[in-house]
């Protein structure tokens, strides 16, 4: 991520990237921070259940956690 960021140089100043947690349940703010800061400052990190990041899903690809975790498989 941090990588194609870089690669845009200044076209990508104004893409704020965004993680949202597929995994709420383990996923706390402080290790969703810890992970997101080995990439890069600029990303945005989004915990929450399903209802409440369900209007963040809008207008992108993944549109509910449930398709999110087709794409991720978690292991516990």
């Amino acid at each position: 991520m941090s990588a194609a960021l870089e690669g845009l140089g200044k076209r990508g100043q104004n893409i704020i990237p965004v993680f949202i947690s597929v995994d709420p349940e383990r996923d706390t703010p402080e290790v969703l921070e810890e992970y997101i800061e080995r990439f890069s400052p600029r990303i945005v990190g989004l915990i929450g259940s399903e209802p409440q990041l369900q209007p963040r899903f809008e207008g992108v690809s993944c549109l509910s956690t449930a398709a999110c975790s087709q794409w991720f498989r978690l292991s516990r």
